[in-house]
This record gives structure tokens, sequence and C-alpha cells, in this order.
């Protein structure tokens, strides 16, 4: 089945909704307002994948102190130590170690550090390779709630009624949004 494409240069991003997922090759250097509509893409349920060293630069190519830039490891559930290029690597999917990728050719291996989001593939020496974060864009309304000052705390929710689609916040028992 054909699955429609779109490219389109950072300009034109202003509305991500429409889009369920939004992948950026080569995104070393982005500005602060496109930094601001991804998160915001990401917090109301979109799909964010990207390559290596994203958001190291701004616009104007100054450095960002940490990768990923502007603040991305809540969303990405990492920090980049080192980034290398590298020959042909072996991928093993951390859920099945029966199903392993083999990529030939020369490839970007990053190293992490600070993993708070899922494993999903490991090079050939155990360390990750893929990570993966999902969120689904429900919060806790109470401004106050631990999960809204707190930035490394995951929400949590209990479904009251499934019908009313009613969720609270495990900590404080505000409603959900």
């Amino acid at each position: 089945e054909n699955i429609p494409v779109d490219i389109i240069h950072e300009d034109q991003m202003w509305d991500l909704s429409r889009y369920k997922m939004i992948v950026l090759p080569s995104s070393f250097a982005i500005s602060p307002d496109l930094a601001k509509r991804l998160e915001a893409y990401v917090k109301n349920g979109g799909m964010l994948i990207s390559d290596p060293y994203f958001g190291s630069f701004d616009e104007y190519f100054r450095l960002s102190y940490e990768v990923p830039g502007y603040g991305f490891e809540r969303v990405f559930g990492c920090r980049q130590d080192d980034v290398g290029t590298r020959g042909s690597v072996t991928l093993t999917n951390a859920a099945d170690s029966t199903k392993t990728y083999r990529l030939d050719g020369n490839y970007f291996a990053e190293s992490y550090r600070d993993v708070t989001g899922d494993v999903l593939y490991t090079y050939e020496n155990g360390t990750p390779a893929v990570i993966g974060k999902t969120d689904s864009g429900i919060c806790c309304q109470n401004p106050k709630c631990i999960t809204n000052t707190e930035q490394e705390l995951q929400q949590a929710f209990k479904l009251l009624d499934a019908e009313k689609e009613i969720l609270r916040c495990k900590y404080c028992e505000a409603r959900a949004k």
C-alpha cells in the first residue's frame, strides 16, 4: 500500500496537527520556534522520529550544550553522549533477541546517557541503538501536580469510566485532559 508523504521545509511547518508522524532527517540545526512547535506536536499525540544530533545547533549554528538540543531529551527519552560513523552494524531487538538486523555500509552510531525511554534495539555490545518514548498527549490539569512540576516524572492515570473516557491523575486525582 502506498503511504502519502509530504516533504516540507521548516518554514512550512506551521500546522503539524494534520500529520500522524514527522520524520526529521539531518535535523542538526533547527530554530527555537520550530522546537516549540515540535514539542507541542508530540504533547498532542504526534510521533517524531529523528536522525542523530537533533537540534545540536540553532538556526545561526550556535552549538547547544546538550544533545538533543532545546530540552528534547524529555521528548526522545535520552541524552546523546557521542556520535560517530562506523561501518556495518547489527541491531538486536531488545524485546526479542532472536530478531537481528544487519545494516551494511556507513552509518551514524550514537552512544547515550540518561536513558528514560524504551530501548528498542541494541548494538552488538548491548548498548542502546534505538530509543523510543511514547507520550499520549494526555496530561494532568492540575498545574501544581507533581507530574507538571517534575520534568522527569511520567504522567500516570487511572481509568474511571471507559465509556465516558474519564481519567484521573494517579498522583493528585485531578481529571486528565
